[in-house]
């Protein structure tokens, strides 16, 4: 059996090659992503996987950028907790999803990549050292693992 965690990645296929992955047995892909991370969203495409609906007017245009993500994600959401002020005591929650069932989409990548200058100035945590800290701080801080898929509590996963 082959175990691949995947830090941070772009989309890097179609439905094709999605349905090829998830049709491999012995293959176990998690995607690794924060929630701050707007390059998970990359690149864009013109349906809106997350709900179906095509944004575009030309579904055969459509089809030539139907990017979409394979396999399972682990999705790191650091807290927006004001009250903390050491970073690294500052919770992360962590949420499974099923082959990206009602994965949140974000928002965060719009509005951040409208310049290159906006992406200098932030500190959006798209770098292995901010999933590294993220994972450490779930051991020190004893937080709660994920025990099952999202909208699948009490299910085996």
């Amino acid at each position: 059996r082959v175990y691949c965690h995947v830090f941070g990645s772009p989309i890097v296929g179609g439905r094709l090659f999605r349905d090829e992955v998830h049709s491999l047995p012995n293959l176990n892909l998690i995607r690794i992503e924060r929630s701050t991370d707007p390059f998970v969203h990359l690149p864009e495409s013109s349906i809106n996987h997350h709900n179906g609906q095509n944004n575009s007017n030309n579904e055969k245009n459509a089809s030539c950028t139907d990017w979409v993500h394979a396999g399972h994600c682990l999705r790191l959401m650091p807290t927006s907790s004001f009250t903390v002020t050491d970073e690294s005591k500052r919770p992360v929650n962590v949420q499974l999803y099923r082959f990206d069932k009602d994965r949140p989409s974000s928002n965060f990548m719009k509005a951040s990549l409208l310049s290159v200058n906006n992406l200098k100035k932030l500190k959006i945590g798209n770098e292995i050292k901010s999933y590294r800290k993220d994972l450490e701080k779930i051991t020190s801080l004893k937080l709660s693992w994920v025990d099952s898929y999202h909208g699948e509590l009490g299910k085996s996963s």
